[in-house]
């Protein structure tokens, strides 16, 4: 034996340090096919029949229903301008965090607060608990 393959053979008896992996054949490469999946948007929550709503709305003072029963509205006067704008600003993240849309409307100290139904394929979707849960929440 030459001092060449003592010195190869040597490398190969010494263990793995911590980390390394020993030498192994390349796995065989197996090719996937790719598939198309196509999910229907579905709403998670069933939108609330119309005298749902309107039993709910009594138990929530300053909100009124619009936009054919596809939304629900309150308009709150504040002290101030700056306050309106403070108001819209927590309003805006609390819907963010929540998922909800809202549309929120400053004019001067009046903040006009808009809770929707979600969109489902491209579509408006009706009030549901949940959409009426948030804006009762909303002081």
């Amino acid at each position: 034996m030459n001092t060449r393959q003592q010195s190869t053979q040597q490398q190969q008896l010494q263990p793995a340090g911590p980390g390394s992996t020993p030498d192994r054949p390349p796995a065989p490469v197996t090719r996937l096919k790719a598939e198309r999946v196509q999910l229907r948007a579905e709403p998670e929550t069933a939108a609330l029949p119309a005298r749902s709503i309107q039993e709910r709305l009594e138990r929530m003072p300053g909100w009124r229903l619009v936009a054919r029963g596809k939304a629900v509205t309150r308009v709150r006067r504040l002290q101030d301008g700056g306050t309106a704008a403070a108001y819209a600003t927590y309003i805006t993240q609390l819907a963010v965090r929540a998922g909800h849309p809202v549309s929120v409307d400053v004019a001067g100290p009046r903040v006009a607060v808009t809770v929707r139904g979600r969109r489902y394929g491209g579509r408006r979707g009706g009030l549901t608990e949940e959409a009426l849960e948030f804006a009762r929440t909303l002081r």
